[in-house]
């Protein structure tokens, strides 16, 4: 039975609506597959400027023939002469694979390794030139794990193998100094303070071998304080010479000084620290301290030789010459009075005015050469008398001040004083240009302070062991150098606006 045109007509709207919806489903289909391919070149193009952009050779080497295909702009620009795509023959230009000419065939490895490989190798290249090259094999795997294709990068590490090769004969070198040093040398890990090497002096130092002192921690060879210049390194803070001891084997102690910095070796950092034997510096330096002391002592005794003499001298100018001169003076004026000539008398007159005279130069003389109060009454007399002495000779205002206190002395002390004080008073007086000068004497716990002050025009304290023109005599040098072997000490200070402040301080007698 034969359809109507009713039906007819719309079987054929069902099937062209069905085929409208085929079309449409091929066109997304296209359109689909179009953005995918448009992706996919985004892609590649991308791919593609990232290859080119490393910085050295890289090669796409298919596995099961070892042809190239793929390579970027420096692999251009280093291939040989050849057109053959095999990579023995575009990259090394030879006319076989590597491993049958010597060469070691980075594929063949990959393949056996089924890994990363590294391997180092020479080329020659345009210029003629030997060059160091590092070749490094990538491994792309099938679904199966087997190796399809190699990627190898080829890498110059000429420059690598020049500073490698500096470095190891500066390494050697050094080496061969550290061998060959005349003092010994220890070197440790930065951080943790462990010895990993010394030298032969090292040995003789400590009387041990190399074997026993590898693994030594730093603060067994010294002064465990030391070890603090480890810390010093972390915080890279500059590092110091410093002296100590260390202790042998056998017990002995060995005076070192240590000089110590931050090396690198073999790419590690370590601590080197070379320790100088300075057992005949210290020697020397005690000898030389052991003369000093004998000198200082000489020299106080000499000085208190001086004063004995300088006192039996006074002593007789007072007892004899002095007496003799003022009976001689005494007698002049009793026959002055009986004589009847006026020529005679006046002539007498004269001479009698000379004995006077000279009897006041025998009693300065007798002071200048040892006061007689020192002895007598002690020093704070002995130095108010010398001040009074000086006022009158000089015209300057002088000013004496105690606190009245004990100050027992050793004579050898007083006198070291007395002379001290007395030399500063006419250092005072011919150079300060001072108006005004006082003294005064306190007493300090267990210490005599003495403090000489003037209001003069000063000087420079820097020059105060050089300045032997104005400190002339006893001097200033010898002031201190003497102190200093008693116990005692000289300080100068500037005053606030003018003048200088010098203190003199000496140990007290105890009983």
């Amino acid at each position: 039975m034969e359809p109507t045109s009713e039906l007819k007509k719309a079987k054929q709207m069902v099937e062209l609506k069905l085929m409208q919806q085929r079309l449409n489903e091929l066109e997304n289909v296209y359109i689909s597959s179009d953005t995918d391919q448009t992706k996919i070149r985004q892609q590649n193009e991308l791919s593609l400027r990232i290859l080119n952009a490393i910085p050295f050779q890289v090669y796409l080497i298919d596995a099961s023939d070892m042809t190239i295909k793929l390579t970027n702009l420096e692999g251009f620009n280093y291939v040989s002469s050849t057109q053959d795509s095999h990579c023995y023959s575009y990259i090394h230009g030879l006319n076989k694979p590597c491993g049958n000419t010597g060469y070691p065939c980075v594929l063949e490895k990959v393949k056996e390794a089924k890994r990363f490989v590294i391997v180092e190798n020479t080329i020659v290249d345009e210029n003629g030139k030997l060059r160091y090259i590092e070749i490094q094999g990538y491994p792309i795997f099938d679904m199966n794990g087997n190796v399809v294709y190699m990627v190898e990068a080829i890498i110059d590490i000429s420059l690598r193998k020049v500073a490698q090769k500096d470095l190891l004969e500066s390494e050697h070198k050094y080496r061969k100094l550290f061998e060959e040093a005349n003092d010994a040398i220890f070197l440790s890990d930065v951080h943790t303070g462990y010895i990993i090497d010394a030298n032969k002096q090292a040995e003789r130092l400590l009387g041990r071998s190399v074997k026993e002192i590898i693994g030594m921690h730093h603060s067994q060879l010294y002064d465990s304080k030391k070890s603090r210049i480890y810390g010093k390194m972390r915080l890279k803070e500059n590092l110091h010479d410093f002296e100590t001891t260390v202790t042998k084997k056998s017990g002995g102690i060995v005076p070192v000084h240590i000089s110590s910095s931050e090396v690198t070796l073999s790419g590690k950092q370590l601590v080197q620290e070379i320790f100088k034997d300075i057992t005949d510096l210290k020697q020397a330096e005690n000898q030389l301290m052991d003369y000093q002391k004998e000198l200082r002592s000489l020299a106080s005794q000499l000085s208190l030789a001086e004063e004995r003499e300088r006192r039996r001298l006074a002593t007789y100018v007072h007892d004899h010459i002095s007496q003799n001169i003022a009976v001689c003076s005494m007698k002049l004026s009793a026959l002055l009075k009986e004589l009847p000539s006026t020529h005679t008398k006046k002539v007498i007159d004269e001479v009698d005015t000379l004995l006077k005279h000279l009897i006041t130069e025998t009693r300065a003389l007798t002071f200048e050469l040892s006061s007689p109060l020192l002895y007598e009454l002690g020093l704070e007399a002995a130095i108010e008398q010398l001040t009074e002495q000086l006022h009158e000779q000089h015209g300057i205002q002088f000013s004496f001040k105690s606190d009245k206190r004990r100050k027992p002395l050793d004579d050898d002390i007083r006198v070291l004083v007395f002379q001290a004080v007395r030399e500063l008073l006419i250092n005072a007086v011919k150079h300060s240009q001072a108006s005004f000068i006082e003294v005064s004497l306190k007493r300090v716990n267990n210490q005599l302070c003495t403090y000489v002050e003037d209001n003069g025009t000063g000087f420079d304290t820097s020059q105060f062991s050089n300045n032997r023109k104005r400190f002339k005599g006893f001097g200033l040098f010898s002031i201190r150098e003497r102190l200093n072997f008693i116990g005692g000490s000289i300080e100068i200070k500037p005053m606030k606006e003018t003048g200088t402040q010098i203190i003199l301080t000496v140990p007290l007698k105890l009983y």
